[in-house]
């Protein structure tokens, strides 16, 4: 019987403070919410692992701190990082607006191009959303990345968008060893 291959990957959760990265994290590793908000101080690294045929993944989730005093200790954060959730609160339209920053960072200090989902979060709260659709579709096509509608309470679209993520640096990773062009 041959031992089963594993990988490791790194991925990191960023977005403005209070948007729900620490939520979505534990309900996509722990299947549970917190209605209580505690502001993650620096980071927490939380992992899953996943069991595929002979095939074993490990995903290492960096929940990154959003709030601006973090800003200079985050950049050494994202060394290594192999995927990214950047999650913006569907209430708060200033989180929107600040995507484009959080994208700038990630490219400036993750070192190469990696794949990256867009999370419109709290989806279950519709009567303060404060970004529309089409805003959020313009922001999809200039990034180039995925966009899933979240809700960390409600658990709609949370394991899609991870597992969506970890799909995208499977196939960069065999694309880049392989010369793959296309795998799923």
């Amino acid at each position: 019987m041959s031992s089963p291959l594993k990988f490791v990957y790194k991925i990191v959760v960023l977005g403005d403070g209070g948007v729900g990265k620490t939520c979505l994290t534990l309900t996509f590793v722990k299947k549970e919410f917190k209605t209580d908000y505690i502001p993650t101080l620096g980071v927490d690294i939380y992992t899953k692992d996943f069991n595929l045929g002979q095939t074993v993944i490990t995903l290492i989730i960096w929940d990154i701190a959003g709030q601006q005093k973090f800003d200079l200790v985050r950049k050494q954060y994202y060394k290594g990082t192999q995927g990214a959730l950047i999650v913006f609160d569907l209430t708060r339209v200033n989180t929107f607006h600040n995507v484009d920053s959080w994208h700038r960072e990630l490219m400036d200090n993750a070192g190469e191009k990696i794949p990256i989902v867009l999370l419109g979060n709290k989806a279950d709260i519709e009567e303060d959303r404060q970004v529309s659709a089409e805003q959020c579709s313009l922001l999809v096509k200039k990034l180039g990345c995925e966009y899933f509608e979240t809700s960390a309470k409600t658990g709609k679209n949370v394991d899609q968008a991870f597992l969506t993520l970890l799909k995208k640096i499977i196939q960069l990773n065999i694309t880049r060893k392989e010369g793959i062009k296309k795998v799923f």
